[in-house]
């Protein structure tokens, strides 16, 4: 899967940011957004991260949930049996690059990132 993704690389974050990502847009002030995803290989981020870096697209991973960390599901409480990372693209100009090099086709997030743009700089994809 490594090698067709390092041959087309927009593609393939592009459906993995349709399947696992999202747009934060801060509802009150719009001020504060990045774009993410959340996933329990690290391996598939620190990989994804270094196709974004080829793209010129700053990204950072971290711990989101580490193991053992209490989550309620339904009004049943679980933990987590393992990390849960998070990899976010949040420097301005890395979304906005993004944003023109990966992008989603998934309309609502593609629409999120539209508004991030056009309220940031007055742009439209």
């Amino acid at each position: 899967m490594f090698e067709v993704a390092k041959e087309y690389p927009r593609e393939f974050l592009r459906g993995l940011f349709d399947s696992e990502g999202y747009v934060y847009l801060d509802p009150t002030t719009k001020k504060v957004s990045y774009v993410s995803l959340h996933n329990y290989d690290l391996e598939l981020l620190e990989f994804s991260k270094s196709l974004l870096a080829l793209l010129d697209i700053h990204s950072k991973i971290r711990v989101s949930k580490k193991a053992g960390s209490p989550v309620v599901i339904r009004g049943k409480q679980y933990s987590y049996k393992s990390d849960l990372y998070e990899l976010r693209v949040y420097r301005v100009e890395s979304v906005r690059r993004f944003a023109k090099e990966v992008g989603f086709t998934i309309p609502r997030k593609q629409n999120k990132l539209r508004e991030w743009l056009s309220i940031k700089f007055n742009e439209h994809l």
